[in-house]
């Protein structure tokens, strides 16, 4: 029997984990390519969701934004893959040295879109596994669902570099941790040549 798998990355926690071990140079990530070198043997991959937000404008990387938009432009061309969009809301905090409430950029909805998405492709049987990219806690009750409520379903949480979650994987089917070679073998062609397109090129700043 050969079982169904989805993937369902939490980019934000990806890249963080990523950059905290300095692995820039592995950013220009394929991520149907990276989903299919995660796979156990007698899996075969139906779908790929990949859950960010758009990043703020900020002064102090003026480029962060670009090197976003340069990403998403790349990957929206890969078969198979669905991008999920959350927002950014300003938060309000005390700043207790000037005593000031400062606004601070939070990015929203990106593990309320991933319970979701989980759930309803649990619902409608498009897996038999469901590999989660993320060490993010918040997930814990959609794993557990997934976990408890269909009998025939697994939930397996994939921890990107340091993000580790010990209530993740408590609940979960079973966990991997995500090593260098998973990312190094699955990196998108620089130039990335879309037919009728202009080449799409890695940042600079991800050599």
């Amino acid at each position: 029997m050969v079982d169904r798998v989805a993937v369902y990355i939490d980019g934000f926690n990806l890249y963080y984990g990523m950059t905290g071990r300095g692995w820039r140079r592995y950013l220009w990530l394929d991520i149907y390519k990276f989903s299919m070198n995660i796979l156990d043997k007698n899996q075969c991959l139906v779908k790929v969701r990949y859950f960010t937000s758009q990043v703020p404008y900020n002064p102090l990387d003026r480029y962060k934004v670009r090197r976003q938009q340069t990403y998403l432009k790349a990957i929206r061309e890969l078969a198979g893959v669905c991008i999920h969009l959350g927002r950014y809301q300003q938060k309000k905090v005390m700043h207790h040295a000037c005593g000031k409430r400062l606004k601070f950029p939070q990015e929203k909805m990106t593990d309320v879109n991933i319970a979701t998405n989980l759930l309803c492709d649990a619902h409608d049987d498009l897996f038999d596994v469901a590999m989660i990219v993320s060490g993010d806690s918040d997930l814990v009750s959609a794993v557990d669902a997934t976990c408890t409520r269909f009998d025939n379903k697994k939930a397996i949480v994939c921890f990107p570099p340091n993000r580790g979650s010990v209530r993740l994987k408590s609940v979960a089917s079973g966990c991997k941790c995500l090593g260098r070679e998973a990312f190094s073998k699955s990196q998108l062609p620089d130039p990335f040549i879309v037919p009728g397109k202009n080449p799409i090129c890695r940042p600079q700043s991800w050599s």
